[in-house]
């Protein structure tokens, strides 16, 4: 296991991989800004083998895993081959998706935590005013925001960003909050391209649901993606409520699924 440096080291791997022309496996598209935050934290590691490279990034008391191999049995020799550890990953399955790819996971002892579903809807919004009682938020909001998204949210299946990456959403302001009674009633974390509008994470702290706390997030979040064709996010399967909510707004589910697999990681949320 090998310490990786930067992006350029991360491409020139996978490009390895890839030119062995054997076929060519991958749950890892990598963005320079997030590589950048890792590599400087020294959390990311590279097994190397002769078909494959698995990366290993440290996160909040497991690892969690990104490959490239050139066939499912060099990757699956690969994982078989990695030392004991608490291990997360993510596989997006699709129509092309090869099902024994899921098969071949939990047979090395990897067991599906949760599935997600892709959701998307093409804007028709209008121009909407601003809601000024929604703002963008500060650095000094950072501790709390961390805490709350610990207290709500998966950090195994929901990939909760580092204190790093929750200063790159700010310095981005790429984060808008409510505040009533000097608490934080909610938040929507998201990313943003000139055609995509991309939502990570959206809470309303139970102190302050059904007061319309949501809805006025949601507004907000539209208007600063007019502009943006395509908007789209992931929901956890089982969320019921939350997949009706989206279909409220117009969201339809694609038929594309995220399986989060953990091994050596006990039940619960946390």
């Amino acid at each position: 296991m090998k310490a990786v440096n930067s992006f350029d080291e991360v491409r020139t791997y996978i490009t390895r991989v890839r030119s062995l022309r054997k076929g060519f496996l991958t749950n890892f598209f990598p963005e320079q800004k997030k590589i950048d935050i890792w590599t400087s934290h020294e959390c990311l590691y590279v097994v190397e083998g002769e078909e494959t490279a698995i990366f290993l990034k440290k996160d909040d008391g497991f690892t969690y895993i990104l490959y490239c191999a050139t066939t499912k049995e060099k990757l699956f020799d690969a994982l078989a081959s990695l030392p004991e550890d608490a291990y997360v990953f993510d596989q997006i399955v699709d129509a092309r998706t090869d099902a024994s790819l899921l098969d071949g996971f939990q047979s090395l002892g990897f067991e599906v935590r949760k599935s997600l579903v892709r959701m998307s809807k093409i804007n028709e919004t209008q121009e909407l005013v601003a809601d000024a009682s929604v703002f963008d938020v500060t650095k000094e909001d950072i501790p709390t925001l961390d805490a709350l998204l610990h207290e709500h949210f998966d950090k195994y299946a929901e990939q909760l960003p580092t204190i790093e990456e929750l200063n790159d959403f700010v310095e981005s302001k790429h984060v808008i909050l409510k505040r009533k009674e000097d608490k934080i009633a909610g938040f929507i974390f998201y990313d943003q391209s000139p055609s995509t509008l991309y939502l990570r994470y959206w809470l309303v702290n139970p102190e302050f649901r059904n007061q319309g706390v949501g809805s006025e997030l949601f507004h907000e979040y539209n208007r600063r993606g007019a502009t943006c064709k395509r908007h789209m996010l992931w929901v956890v399967e089982d969320n019921g409520n939350a997949i009706k909510r989206y279909e409220h707004y117009g969201y339809k589910n694609e038929a594309m699924k995220d399986y989060v697999l953990t091994k050596n990681i006990g039940g619960g949320k946390f």
